[in-house]
């Protein structure tokens, strides 16, 4: 098993740079190091937390009463039925494996900071593409600590959202996705492409990611759909545009601010406190609401 630490500062394992200490903490190398952690977690009925990159993440200043695992179970290989990937697998790894083997269908993920296993809860997606278009079956530690498998239309996948972060309690081990055939120059200009689409509309900084999710046009309100006609490649409507219309660009609190070049992202300037970040996030939901009367949703996760 691997070694369990005491009282680790969990500021280098998020990209916001932020937060406290765990109470228990395990760096998790393979798939035997996740099932020794979860069952850690249950036989000393402590809570758990699975971190991968540490995007899409607000680590809070009291840190994590209970168990941090930080999943570094990285493996990308070919099998008859599919391709498996481990959950800790970086997304740059594995777009770069799969530019090198010519293989098309994740193109979109391209620049993404994220972990395999993080972009699975959240059925990541953008430019066109989501993850659940390619998993054929999903793998994790269930409550019980045993190894379960189940095929992508036992997920609950939808936008954002999968099974994993409502009605499935657990650790994601890996999955078996399936790409198309190409030559991998085709894959390297698709590649690229997205590269430079995310260059030109990315911030720089510490951020987590977009810190909201954009909104179906099913669910906008009238007044969203008579005021704002930007609409994303996916036909959502982008949050950073309500949040932009509502004046906050640049709104501040504390070392946290709304970036002033894509107001979707939420900076850390450099001392935000992770209470400056959820009240600089309040904010601009509560304006978002007041003018548009939606209730914007967080893609991040607070731990």
């Amino acid at each position: 098993m691997a070694k369990i630490e005491n009282n680790v500062d969990l500021k280098q394992y998020n990209t916001y740079r932020i937060g406290g200490k765990a109470d228990y903490f395990v760096a998790a190398e393979n798939k035997q190091d996740l099932i020794d952690a979860f069952n850690f977690a249950k036989d000393k009925g402590i809570p758990y937390a699975t971190l991968g990159k540490g995007s899409n993440v607000v680590v809070s200043s009291e840190g994590f009463r209970g168990l941090v695992i930080v999943n570094k179970y990285k493996e990308v290989k070919i099998e008859d039925h599919g391709i498996w990937v481990a959950s800790g697998t970086s997304i740059s790894a594995l777009t770069a494996f799969t530019k090198d083997k010519g293989l098309s269908g994740l193109e979109f993920l391209s620049g993404v900071p994220g972990s395999f296993g993080g972009a699975i809860i959240g059925n990541a997606g953008c430019f066109g593409g989501v993850l659940s278009d390619v998993i054929l079956s999903v793998e994790f530690i269930g409550e019980d600590g045993k190894l379960t498998t189940l095929p992508k239309d036992k997920l609950g996948f939808s936008y954002r959202e999968s099974a994993f972060k409502k009605s499935i309690k657990g650790i994601i081990t890996g999955a078996n996705i399936k790409l198309r055939q190409l030559s991998p120059e085709k894959v390297d200009r698709k590649v690229s492409e997205i590269l430079n689409q995310r260059k030109a509309k990315d911030p720089k900084g510490k951020t987590c990611g977009s810190f909201f999710k954009n909104i179906p046009e099913a669910k906008a309100t009238s007044k969203i759909l008579g005021e704002i006609e930007v609409r994303g490649i996916d036909g959502n409507i982008p949050t950073g545009k309500l949040i932009d219309e509502t004046g906050c660009k640049g709104l501040k609190v504390g070392g946290a601010e709304v970036s002033t070049y894509n107001a979707g992202f939420i900076i850390n300037t450099g001392n935000a406190s992770p209470e400056d970040i959820k009240t600089l996030a309040e904010e601009v939901k509560k304006r978002v609401f007041d003018r548009f009367g939606v209730e914007l949703e967080e893609e991040v996760r607070y731990l």
